[in-house]
């Protein structure tokens, strides 16, 4: 259909020899347009015949701990580099000059004070708790084990003595960290143009100029997991994230570099984001990243529900749209003994699929897909069944991680 659809415009538009070259260029142009409203009005249509749902699922976590249970978590080092010169250069105007000197001064910050490991740890020791697989050491009694051994919380470096302190406090595993982040401005002047209505109301366009001031922010943290009984790091991993993408730093999803834009420097320097404010979110979504990597957590996944034609069909995906899979799949089972088309058929065992394997029934949903494949011939079913066998993978770690057990 969306073939013959297309060949009709085509044949509408086809060039006889005698147009003049802008006419060819026209009628080209208007082919192509045609072609492609005829494929969005297509793709909607696909996509209006199915919708998805979000779905919790239970990952593993990327490292293997053993049966660490219990964890004692150390202050990080964190280290920070400031350049919020904003690529001011020194001028002859007073003004500018004051700003420079203003925004040097900042750059004097401590680099281990001015945003502390401390405050990295604790936001780690949140998550953790948030998460619940861990048993989380107070920071008092942390502390008095470290004040008897004449230690601080970040001055731990050495695994063995690491995995000493450890048992001395009690715990499973011992966590330290070290970590980096970088401040950095960069602005110019920029022209721009704008419309401006003149006295006698005609309008006319005007060429302005404006300075752009952008804040980058980037941070990596470096974690290691100690086994305390063994004394080997049995997780270790250094995370990366930045508000803009760039060099191997993921960018924060849905965010860029800051920008702003200001009639001048000093304009445009009071309108920029605190770098602290940035800062938090990376930090919150690097310890996302951690606990993740060193415990099983549930994330948020989307799963394609085919609509259908029948009534039936649109009120078991409005059930499972608010996650009322009972009722869904009794419908879908209806529809599955009683087919008014083929179609419907392979969207309600399709459907069947997916419940099944919400709720860790694999191996139907398996079968579910490879019947879908069989007798739709359509290959993306396949990739429903790989899906499905990854799942069982996870699932084997899962249960191996979970059933580990606590080592005391």
């Amino acid at each position: 259909m969306i073939f013959i659809f297309s060949l009709v415009v085509n044949c509408l538009l086809k060039i006889p020899s005698t147009v003049t070259p802008g006419k060819l260029k026209r009628k080209e142009t208007m082919r192509i347009l045609l072609n492609f409203v005829v494929f969005m009005i297509v793709l909607m249509g696909l996509n209006a015949c199915v919708t998805t749902v979000p779905v919790k699922v239970r990952k593993p976590a990327e490292f293997n701990v053993g049966a660490i249970r219990s964890l004692a978590v150390l202050d990080f080092e964190f280290r920070g580099e400031w350049d919020l010169s904003g690529g001011i250069k020194p001028s002859k105007h007073k003004s500018i000059n004051a700003l420079r000197r203003i925004l040097m001064r900042k750059m004097k910050l401590d680099p281990l004070k001015a945003y502390p490991g401390s405050l990295v740890r604790d936001r780690l020791v949140d998550a953790l708790i948030q998460n619940g697989y861990y048993t989380i050491t107070e920071r008092a009694r942390i502390e008095q084990v470290l004040q008897e051994q004449a230690l601080r919380m970040s001055g731990l470096t050495d695994d063995t003595h690491a995995a000493e302190v450890g048992r001395m406090i009690g715990a499973d595993g011992l966590m330290t960290g070290e970590g980096r982040y970088f401040v950095r401005d960069q602005g110019a002047w920029e022209a721009y143009t704008v419309t401006e209505k003149e006295k006698n109301g005609k309008k006319k366009k005007v060429t302005k100029k404006r300075y752009r001031l952008s804040r980058f922010v980037s941070a990596m943290i470096t974690y290691r997991l100690i086994d305390v009984q063994s004394g080997r790091v049995v997780a270790s991993k250094t995370n990366r994230m930045a508000n803009y993408a760039e060099n191997g730093y993921p960018g924060m999803r849905g965010k860029s570099a800051y920008t702003v834009t200001g009639k001048d420097e000093k304009d445009a320097a009071q309108k920029l984001t605190d770098w602290r404010a940035i800062l938090d979110m990376l930090v919150e979504a690097l310890n996302q990243q951690c606990v993740a990597q060193i415990a099983p957590h549930v994330v948020t996944e989307k799963r394609v529900i085919k609509e259908g034609d029948s009534k039936m069909m649109k009120t078991a995906l409005g059930y499972a749209k608010r996650d009322l899979w009972e009722d869904a799949q009794r419908l879908w089972r209806q529809v599955l003994d009683h087919p008014p088309s083929k179609e419907e058929k392979i969207a309600a065992m399709y459907n069947l699929g997916v419940y099944y394997e919400v709720f860790g029934f694999l191996n139907d949903a398996e079968h579910m897909f490879k019947q879908c494949y069989e007798q739709s011939g359509d290959e993306a079913y396949l990739d429903d069944q790989a899906r499905v066998r990854r799942r069982m993978e996870e699932l084997r770690r899962l249960r191996e991680q979970e059933n580990a057990g606590p080592s005391r």
